[in-house]
């Protein structure tokens, strides 16, 4: 029921309320609070969501700030908090600033367990600008106020890639106040939370991952890791390199690439170990590993929020999927 929520905020709601007088120089919409009630608020021009209110949205974008809107749903009895995700070049920046950070000090202004905890960093400063500017701004203390038409709605926040890794801080920050919120994380990245944060988050984050998407398997571990393999590969290659990168250009079905690694790799056991290339090869991990062993932060692997739920793509064309976690 939340996804179209995650999706419309790319584009279709700030093209519906583009031209309107509340839309201030195109970076934010605000219904007046004693508005709440008035129907001309309803996204009538976007097909399935007529029964959907739009509150606020902040059209801002930079490094820190995020495009975000608030939702009444009026069929789901809930307020919703859509975050978009990677669509500008600041987005990209915020994706790449994927280093763990600490979140003692969120922790303790968030009124959660955060010592020992860590974040990527750039979500994390997404987050933590959503919540001061929502805060600010005292939209949610207002839509749940006593005598608003929505003070028994239910709080729910998504997003989709990064908007959904920015969706699960801004819920774990915000829960303490809030502690019935649900977050419907979809394919989010893969380096989000800590393995002890992932696990506690279980309780109000769900996280879908649909098929083979790349988005939530994209994390530093994952890309060392194929780094690694990358290496230990050309330590296994039995012919001259310019054949190798010659041959691998062209395009064979699985037999025949059996046949191909056998005659251009040796087995793993047979790699010698006493070459030049293997040497320095030991070099740079030992490095590695003693660089991690130094900065416990860079080292900590992340991983993706709350409960996964993979869809798994039975007919391999998006046509019926199944449901697994």
């Amino acid at each position: 029921h939340f996804v179209p929520h995650s999706v419309h905020i790319y584009h279709k709601i700030g093209h519906a309320v583009h031209d309107h007088p509340l839309c201030v120089h195109n970076a934010t919409f605000a219904i007046p609070i004693d508005s709440l009630n008035d129907d001309r608020f309803y996204l009538k021009s976007i097909h399935g969501q007529e029964s959907t209110k739009l509150i606020f949205a902040s059209f801002l974008i930079g490094i820190h700030a995020t495009v975000y809107a608030i939702l009444a749903d009026e069929v789901a009895k809930a307020i919703v908090i859509s975050v978009r995700g990677t669509l500008s070049l600041e987005d990209v920046v915020v994706d790449l600033q994927c280093l763990p950070q600490e979140l003692s000090e969120v922790g303790r202004k968030c009124d959660f367990e955060g010592s020992g905890h860590y974040c990527h960093s750039g979500i994390l400063s997404r987050g933590k600008w959503m919540y001061e500017d929502i805060r600010k701004r005292r939209i949610l203390h207002e839509v749940f106020s006593r005598g608003s038409p929505y003070e028994n709605y239910d709080l729910v926040i998504v997003g989709h890639s990064l908007g959904a890794g920015c969706a699960c801080i801004l819920a774990t920050m915000i829960r303490h106040k809030y502690p019935r919120l649900r977050c419907f994380a979809f394919e989010p990245p893969g380096c989000v939370y800590d393995e002890a944060l992932c696990n506690f988050s279980e309780s109000f984050i769900t996280s879908f991952v649909r098929h083979d998407d790349i988005v939530p398997r994209l994390a530093p571990a994952n890309a060392d890791a194929l780094r690694d393999e990358f290496f230990e590969l050309l330590a296994r290659v039995k012919i001259p390199k310019f054949k190798l990168f010659r041959d691998i250009r062209d395009i064979v079905n699985d037999d025949d690439l059996s046949r191909r690694n056998l005659a251009v790799l040796r087995a793993t056991e047979s790699t010698p170990r006493d070459t030049q290339y293997y040497q320095q090869l030991l070099t740079f991990r030992n490095e590695r590993t003693e660089k991690d062993i130094s900065n416990r932060s860079t080292s900590t692997k992340l991983y993706i929020p709350g409960k996964i739920i993979h869809l798994c793509d039975v007919n391999g064309d998006g046509s019926f999927y199944i449901p697994y976690w």
